[in-house]
């Protein structure tokens, strides 16, 4: 049995899902509620910039990583001590 034709017309659902998808259903309705300011909570746009940024810090950070391994790296050869026995 599919949704009525109302709610994805309203482009709150997607053509073809069915109500044994209950779990999905709620959740679409939920988040629709909150992107249109019906609901409190975080907006699918803001999710979507969040995640963007999780993964950008992550890369930072992994950056900074490597350039601090390579800048022990340089110190060490750079340095005129004798190395230590």
């Amino acid at each position: 049995m599919l949704l009525p034709t109302a709610l994805v017309e309203t482009g709150i659902l997607r053509p073809g899902l069915y109500l044994t998808q209950t779990d999905r259903l709620v959740s679409q309705i939920m988040q629709a509620e909150i992107d249109g300011g019906a609901r409190p909570g975080v907006t699918a746009e803001d999710k979507a910039r969040i995640q963007e940024l999780e993964r950008e810090n992550k890369e930072l950070r992994r950056a900074k990583e490597i350039l601090k391994s390579a800048s022990a790296f340089f110190a060490r050869e750079l340095d005129p001590r004798p190395p230590r026995l």
